[in-house]
């Protein structure tokens, strides 16, 4: 790390980072890019502060659908800041604080040594006597995507994935300056209050969009791609303009697309969802997908499977489609074994009778004697498999209970998930286990100690549909 009067510069052989500290104590990401990397002139000042908190009570500067501007954002200051490592990671923490609420906010980014990849995350502490009602807090913010010449900004291309299930991944491009145009006249607005926004749905963390976004240059190539890193939870980025300059904005939940709030306590603390930042300075898209493929191997935790990496057949996609049977699934248990499949899994349906749809009567999860009518049920195609020399496993949706399930009326009320008092139900007929309840714990307990422990079951599939 070096510093220079206001500046703090961070990083390593291939990212750096510079931060600007003005003389109110204000602090502003005004760059990430390549060590010793030119900046063209005229260099704008970056108009976002590092951090971007909306709190009940105070909001923002200048109304929208942005989440930044926010008063918080613009009153925190810094306090201090650290270098550490934490083996081939680089890490640099910037502590701010806002003497109006007390809440203070520590920015913490990472940077595996030799990527040109950013992690950022945020944790905010109410130092405060009040409870703050939190209702977005940022996990990274960048006003220096671009720089001061306004042919950056028409030349800016947005990235954006649209998902959906069997249709994954199909990456957009279209230019910035469609969501974020260019205010001229004789009055110039430095900012509108239009910005591009794409948010997650519910506990689907790839349902319509990939939480990942990017912005590209189409003459030179400079990408910018970000990944929200929130596996089944709300998430949210923004891009667009602010002063002169294209700005991302990446956050977890929020209350504007999720209807999150937390309530923070005095000397209590919220960390935010990590995200990530790579960057490429003239090899376009495809070499920060690179850069963003090399960081996530890096960030992968170690675990034996990883290794081993065993071959799992599955019942379901392109094969039985939910309709096992024992007379279905035995020669296909030979078969898998002849492949080298090391574990079989029977799908969905296993629990259904045959003829009545198997969506709405999940939550028991006991086998359909209709499907496996042989003196030994389910068991018999369970034990073909381990003679087969595969791990037998079995599909559940834990916290989906079928409306026609005998669970649904076995447990309370208070077990499953309801709005205005009344159950939600979702999914083709199904309700959802409310796991902060006692009785939807003990129950989804003596589900599993059933398979494993009295079946001999080594996998389990977990889906979430809902």
């Amino acid at each position: 790390m070096t510093e220079g009067p206001g500046t703090i510069r961070w990083g390593h052989q291939a990212l750096e980072v510079e931060i600007a500290l003005g003389a109110d104590g204000t602090a502003r990401l005004v760059r990430i890019g390549a060590p010793g990397e030119a900046v063209g002139d005229p260099r704008p000042e970056a108009p976002l502060p590092l951090v971007e908190v909306m709190v009940a009570g105070h909001g923002r500067s200048w109304s929208g659908r942005h989440l930044v501007n926010t008063n918080i954002g613009a009153r925190l200051r810094h306090r201090s800041h650290c270098v550490t490592r934490d083996g081939d990671w680089h890490v640099l923490t910037v502590e701010l604080t806002d003497s109006e609420t007390g809440l203070t906010a520590e920015a913490v980014y990472r940077s595996p040594d030799g990527l040109p990849v950013l992690r950022s995350e945020v944790v905010v502490r109410n130092e405060g006597a009040s409870t703050l009602h939190l209702e977005s807090v940022s996990s990274l913010v960048t006003g220096c995507l671009t720089g001061g010449d306004p042919a950056e900004l028409d030349a800016a291309d947005l990235l954006w994935a649209e998902n959906d299930w069997m249709a994954e991944f199909r990456w957009q491009r279209r230019p910035l300056r469609e969501t974020s145009p260019d205010f001229g006249g004789r009055f110039h607005l430095s900012r509108g209050r239009e910005t591009h926004v794409l948010a997650g749905q519910g506990v689907w963390s790839s349902c319509g969009h990939l939480p990942m976004g990017g912005l590209t240059d189409r003459r030179s190539g400079r990408t910018w791609l970000w990944q929200i890193e929130h596996n089944g939870g709300g998430w949210r980025w923004e891009c667009g303009q602010r002063d002169g300059t294209a700005y991302a904005a990446l956050f977890g939940p929020n209350d504007a697309n999720h209807g999150w709030r937390q309530p923070l306590e005095p000397g209590a603390e919220f960390r935010t969802v990590p995200v990530a930042l790579a960057f490429c300075p003239d090899g376009g898209p495809d070499e920060a997908f690179a850069a963003l493929t090399r960081y996530r191997r890096v960030t992968r935790r170690p675990h034996r499977d990883h290794r081993h990496l065993p071959v799992i057949f599955n019942d379901y996609m392109n094969c039985l489609m939910g309709d096992p049977t024992t007379a279905k699934l035995l020669p296909l248990i030979d078969a898998a074994a002849e492949a080298g499949a090391e574990y079989f899994v029977i799908d969905a349906g296993w629990y259904g009778e045959e003829g009545d749809s198997w969506w709405p009567t999940v939550g028991a999860w006991e086998p359909a004697a209709s499907r496996f009518p042989g003196p030994r049920g389910i068991h018999e195609v369970l034990d073909r498999i381990r003679e087969s020399g595969m791990v037998p496993g079995l599909w559940l949706e834990p916290e989906g209970i079928g409306v026609s399930s005998p669970v649904a009326k076995s447990l309370p009320e208070e077990a499953f998930f309801r709005r205005d008092g009344q159950r939600v139900v979702e999914g083709g007929g199904r309700y959802h286990l409310d796991l902060r309840h006692p009785a939807a714990r003990d129950h989804l307990d003596q589900v599993v100690d059933r398979l494993v422990g009295e079946w001999g079951v080594g996998y389990l599939k977990l889906d979430h549909n809902t």
